[in-house]
């Protein structure tokens, strides 16, 4: 991983999860996008890689932490959400900055299957595994 891109994965509720942070000059980088993308699908696959028992298969939880996010950042989860589906699993996405919402639209993000956006972490983790089980 590189030192720019903070990406830590573990399992909540056995749902795989991935938080990412950045510093803010950097993913106004276009060309962050792509390494980004790569950390993000391999900290996915690792976690997958864990004891199979314990791994709920069929989502992926990705929390963004910054609150600035660029064009990069959502072709990174393009990149991420690609290889989730397919896998037929479902991204959520959790605390995406409602004010960069346009570069989801544009992008054409918003209207994948399988592709979801939750304010808060619980809320995504709540559709795949109800609180309490």
């Amino acid at each position: 991983m590189s030192p720019e891109f903070q990406i830590n994965g573990d399992l909540r509720r056995g749902v795989p999860f991935l938080e990412v942070d950045y510093p803010a000059s950097l993913i106004s980088q276009p060309q962050s996008a792509r390494p980004l993308g790569e950390e993000l699908k391999s900290a996915y696959r690792d976690l997958l890689a864990r004891r199979t028992d314990d791994v709920r298969r069929g989502a992926c939880v990705l929390f963004i932490k910054p609150k600035v996010v660029s064009t990069a950042l959502a072709r990174a989860i393009f990149q991420l959400y690609k290889v989730v589906s397919a896998d037929n699993a479902t991204l959520y996405c959790a605390n995406y900055p409602d004010r960069y919402m346009d570069t989801l639209t544009a992008l054409g993000m918003l209207a994948l299957p399988g592709f979801f956006l939750k304010r808060t972490v619980d809320e995504a983790l709540d559709d795949v595994v109800p609180a309490g089980r």
